[in-house]
């Protein structure tokens, strides 16, 4: 199979397009309001980061499982296997979303890493106005 370049990779854009939808509907219209509104919606904010976590480590998991049992029964299958061909293919596909999960879990981490840093310089903004 071709290469799976992050840039060329469909499955991979339409992770950056989730995120850059989030972005774009939540923080920034938030920060027109000096933190409330996304103060106030970190709960949920929270609530949908870790449900993707838990999706992604979940995919991940069984991506892991599938590659162990198409090995185990591709060994015992002859080289010249219809079925095995098929559970080589299987394999890739596993592969791949084995990939995609870590992939997905990175970009997790990295808005989880944005979220801390945004609501650290909102609350240094609240900070900086209470002493003024």
């Amino acid at each position: 199979m071709a290469s799976s370049s992050s840039s060329s990779d469909p499955s991979s854009s339409s992770w950056k397009k989730w995120l850059l939808g989030i972005l774009f509907t939540v923080i920034l219209p938030a920060a027109g309001h000096k933190g409330g509104l996304l103060l106030g919606l970190k709960g949920k904010i929270d609530q949908a980061i870790e449900t993707v976590e838990h999706v992604t480590e979940v995919v991940e998991e069984i991506a892991e499982e599938a590659e162990k049992i198409v090995e185990e029964v591709e060994e015992k299958l002859p080289g010249d296997s219809k079925l095995k061909e098929a559970l080589e293919s299987f394999e890739v596909l596993a592969k791949m979303a084995v990939k995609e999960a870590k992939k997905a879990e990175d970009i997790v981490h990295k808005v989880k890493d944005v979220e801390a840093e945004i609501e650290e310089a909102l609350i240094k903004g609240d900070k900086n106005q209470a002493k003024k």
